[in-house]
């Protein structure tokens, strides 16, 4: 699946936010796979950002070895692991976002990637104000009788 990913660190410091969002967003399709990683002599979790457009990849993707999960909100996921350059592995995490123009061009179209509510939920939204006492239970408000 295609996506736009930004590096939130650099050889494993930290980047300031300015600099996270200047820098140019790196498009592609995101694979994750476990992958068998000769120097470490274990399998590793890998995720690679692949870029589709070409048949022969110039330069190397970009790949985030030990990739986990650790943030996910509606517009972005946050994947960190560590990332191998001249032989030193450095900390590393990636901010992933829809490519620029996907989510204006799904509203536009009408298209919604989450389904419409249940009618279920709709029924407990609509009901959400009345009674709900249960039958021979005691009632907890204050009666009129006095």
């Amino acid at each position: 699946m295609r996506f736009a990913v930004r590096f939130l660190r650099y050889r494993g410091r930290v980047l300031p936010w300015r600099d996270v969002m200047d820098q140019g967003l790196r498009t592609g399709d995101l694979r994750v796979e476990e992958c068998l990683d000769d120097e470490l002599r274990r399998y590793v979790r890998t995720a690679r950002l692949v870029d589709v457009d070409r048949v022969v990849n110039v330069a190397r993707p970009p790949e985030l070895l030990d990739a986990r999960l650790v943030a996910m909100s509606p517009q972005a996921f946050t994947l960190t692991g560590f990332e191998r350059d001249a032989g030193a592995e450095y900390a590393q995490s990636w901010l992933v976002t829809e490519p620029p123009g996907t989510a204006a061009a799904n509203r536009a179209a009408g298209v919604s990637v989450l389904p419409p509510p249940s009618p279920g939920r709709r029924l407990l939204q609509e009901n959400a104000g009345a009674d709900r006492s249960v039958r021979g239970a005691p009632s907890l408000r204050p009666s009129d009788d006095g």
